[in-house]
């Protein structure tokens, strides 16, 4: 629930996920006070924008599959040309087609036309997520190996 506060005094709580939300907020607005969020409700409120700007969750996980795939077949093709490698030139051709590929990609990140999510979130937040994510799911998964 959020908090209507104005001094040490609570105007009014309300659920975040509430319709009339917009309401509460410009009541706060007028009452010159402050709406109080919990993490979990930053969080959630900060998920239906994403939601609502880039797309239901449904595309998200298509656009990272897609983008998943692209990198993968990238990674394993200049992979199996570095492994071929004998000379510094075979090693250019390994990587060149996924250079070209994502050079467009990097220009546009240099100039702030692309900011990707862990630019905002910063590296080692993203790399922590990951890492305890994977650690969850493997462990589900571990356990259902066991039954």
């Amino acid at each position: 629930m959020a908090k209507i506060v104005k001094g040490n005094d609570v105007l009014g709580v309300f659920p975040v996920d509430a319709s009339s939300a917009a309401e509460h907020f410009q009541y706060a607005l007028e009452q010159g006070a402050e709406v109080i969020l919990s993490p979990s409700e930053v969080k959630a409120h900060v998920r239906r924008e994403i939601e609502t700007a880039a797309g239901d969750l449904a595309s998200l996980v298509g656009t990272v599959s897609d983008g998943s795939g692209l990198l993968l077949e990238q990674v394993a093709r200049a992979f199996v040309g570095l492994a071929a490698a004998s000379s510094l030139a075979d090693v250019r051709a390994a990587v060149a087609d996924a250079a070209a590929l994502l050079q467009p990609l990097l220009d546009q990140i240099d100039a702030g036309a692309v900011v990707l999510p862990h630019h905002v979130k910063g590296a080692e937040t993203v790399l922590g997520d990951v890492a305890a994510r994977s650690t969850t799911v493997s462990n589900v998964l571990i356990a259902a190996a066991g039954e």
